[in-house]
C-alpha cells in the first residue's frame, strides 16, 4: 500500500512539472513580437520615451527630440523608415529608425511622444503595435 501511494504521489509531482513547465513557455511565447518570414512586419509592445531622454544623443548621433516621429528598434538599420499601426484603433503613423532598444523584454520598438500621440495613445505606457519596413536606407557606395 505504501508504495502504490509513492507511485501515485511521483506521478502527480511529475504531472505539476510538466503542467508547469508548458504554461511558463506558453507564457513566454506570447510575450514575444511576431514575425512573418518573407514579410519585414512585427506585432507587439511599443513603449513611449521618457520624457528625461528628450536632448540626449541617441545610438545613431542624432540628439532626440520627442516633436518628431523617431523610435528604437533593436536590428533595423539606422534611417530605416517604419509604418506603426495601434493594433485598438488601425491609427498609423511613419517614423525613422534613430536609436537602438528597447531594453524590455517583449517589446519591439520605443517611440517618441509624436507617435504615440499620433497614434493616439497618449504620452506614457504600452501600446500593441504592428510595425511595417516602408523603406530601408540607401547604401553610399564607397570608392
Amino acid at each position: 500500500m505504501k508504495c502504490e501511494n509513492q507511485h501515485v504521489m511521483t506521478l502527480l509531482l511529475v504531472s505539476l512539472l510538466l503542467v508547469g513547465a508548458s504554461t511558463v513557455a506558453q507564457a513566454r511565447q506570447t510575450r514575444q513580437p511576431r514575425t512573418v518570414p518573407g514579410v519585414q512586419t512585427e506585432q507587439g509592445l511599443a513603449s513611449v520615451y521618457s520624457t528625461a531622454f528628450n536632448g540626449r544623443r541617441t545610438a545613431s548621433g542624432i540628439r532626440l527630440d520627442q516633436q518628431q516621429p523617431m523610435v528604437a528598434h533593436k536590428r533595423l538599420p539606422f534611417g530605416t523608415r517604419v509604418k506603426l499601426t495601434n493594433l485598438q484603433n488601425r491609427r498609423s503613423v511613419t517614423a525613422v529608425v534613430t536609436d537602438r532598444g528597447p531594453r524590455h523584454h517583449g517589446r519591439i520598438v520605443d517611440m517618441t511622444h509624436h507617435v504615440a500621440r499620433a497614434l493616439h495613445g497618449g504620452h506614457t505606457g504600452l501600446l500593441r503595435v504592428s510595425l511595417e519596413v516602408v523603406e530601408r536606407p540607401h547604401r553610399v557606395k564607397r570608392t
